[in-house]
């Protein structure tokens, strides 16, 4: 009796009578398969990559991934070694892709706890992973790709909201409340956006915690001659929508930018994503208003999904001190220094995502200063600005300002720790929102400011 074929052997054999030889054409039903086969057709979950269905190789493959396969098969004949892998190792792979490129940026699949890993997709904590002293490592990402393989809620790919996760973390692996398990969208509908009451739910423990897996999201700032850069960031909800960036664009030239996401049904997730793609953009573009042009197209089609994004940005020269600011539904960088009064450099670039590419450019406008010996400039989210009190009044920016102007000459960690505390005292220590700070101050060589080397405060003082 003839040994079993499959469909793939059979419409193989069907229609390939003399197609193709190793230096031939591409056989016709590889390319009938590369239009009709869904194995044939596998992209990684980002939708930039055709993953091969002999080899499981990734292949770039942004636009037009059907050319791309065609090429890559035809070069590389893939097929003469055997048939392609099965639909369930291609998914496996797509999973364990996604998994490594996505591991560092999205904290929601980092969330482990007393041996039990978090599937942010359905709320089960899932245990039996081989985890390397209670750490995520190479290994573990198999197990997790099985796992996700095997996840209905994992297909649509879709995180459980903030919300939800926020509570199910609180709780720990020992019990998952059912009402913790509520449809994402009603959750988001009844949820605060700064997560002013989900904070209730965690204790400080978990905040700690949540703390440690946001230190490996942001950016720690890189040292630098004739100045000192601090970063500052406070987490009081679990899951921010605040982020910040320090990029180096080449030159001597370097990018700080503070944001903020609003209107996503993941802002966490949109925040990373703004991040990379700020990233991208930075080593691609030549200047800031190149970068924001191009994001400003990325976030485009976005807008419509009731994204917004909120960002200060500024470009400095490290040799020539010019500081280039554009600031987009965001206070803008504030420059203070001791021949200069506290003032706000705040240009009002249109909202990312509302304009065409082209009309964008064009209303795109920069304030530019030259920074003197001395001088601070500070980014700050929008949590430092708009924070209110127990009687709804709005935290005043001359209050700011006067902490800023009499700590000129402290330490720059001091001056950025005592605006946060004086934040949190006006809000009697429930900030509701998230803090984000970058302070660079140009040193002075000829005032030796009583200060030991601060470079950097890292995620504040989570109390």
């Amino acid at each position: 009796m003839p040994a079993p074929t499959s469909r793939f052997d059979r419409d193989r054999k069907s229609s390939t009578a003399g197609a193709g030889t190793a230096s031939g054409p591409l056989p016709s039903w590889i390319d009938s398969f590369i239009t009709t086969n869904p194995t044939f057709q596998m992209m990684t979950r980002d939708g930039v990559n055709w993953i091969d269905p002999y080899t499981g190789s990734i292949v770039p493959a942004p636009f037009d991934h059907q050319r791309v396969a065609r090429a890559w098969l035809a070069q590389h004949q893939p097929w003469r070694q055997g048939p392609p892998k099965r639909s369930e190792e291609l998914e496996h792979l797509r999973w364990h892709h996604y998994l490594r490129a996505s591991m560092e940026f999205a904290r929601q699949l980092r969330v482990v706890r007393d041996g039990a890993w978090l599937n942010p997709y359905s709320g089960q904590w899932q245990r039996g992973l081989r985890l390397e002293h209670g750490k995520i490592t190479l290994t573990t990402l198999e197990d997790l790709a099985t796992v996700l393989c095997q996840c209905p809620e994992a297909a649509a790919g879709r995180f459980l909201s903030d919300a939800t996760l926020d509570v199910i973390i609180a709780n720990g692996p020992t019990s998952v409340p059912r009402q913790a398990r509520t449809s994402s969208s009603r959750l988001r509908a009844s949820s605060p956006g700064t997560g002013r009451h989900s904070i209730d739910a965690v204790d400080k423990r978990e905040l700690k915690l949540a703390a440690g897996e946001m230190a490996n999201v942001l950016p720690k700032p890189p040292r630098l001659d004739g100045y000192q850069l601090v970063v500052h960031y406070e987490l009081h909800a679990v899951r921010s929508r605040d982020f910040y960036h320090v990029i180096d664009l080449g030159g001597q030239r370097l990018l700080l930018t503070v944001g903020t996401i609003t209107g996503a049904p993941d802002t966490t997730a949109a925040a990373v994503a703004v991040m990379a793609e700020l990233r991208a953009f930075a080593h691609e573009s030549q200047t800031v208003d190149q970068v924001l042009v191009r994001l400003n197209a990325a976030v485009r089609p976005r807008v419509a999904t009731g994204l917004a994004v909120a960002l200060v940005a500024a470009q400095l020269d490290l040799n020539t001190r010019q500081l280039t600011v554009f600031a987009a539904d965001h206070p803008g960088v504030v420059l203070f220094g001791r021949r200069t009064p506290a003032i706000e450099l705040a240009p009002r670039a249109p909202t990312l995502g509302e304009q065409p590419s082209a009309e964008y450019r064009q209303n795109l406008q920069a304030v530019r200063r030259v920074l003197n010996p001395g001088d601070v400039v500070i980014l700050s989210s929008l949590g430092i600005h708009t924070v209110r009190n127990s009687a709804g009044e709005m935290i005043e920016r001359s209050s700011l300002y006067d902490v800023w102007q009499h700590g000129l000459d402290w330490p720059l960690g001091d001056l950025v720790e005592t605006t946060c505390q004086q934040v949190r005292d006006f809000t009697s220590r429930r900030v509701g929102a998230d803090l984000a700070f970058l302070a660079l101050r140009v040193k002075d060589p000829e005032q030796q400011i009583a200060t030991q080397e601060f470079t950097n405060s890292w995620l504040g003082q989570m109390e």
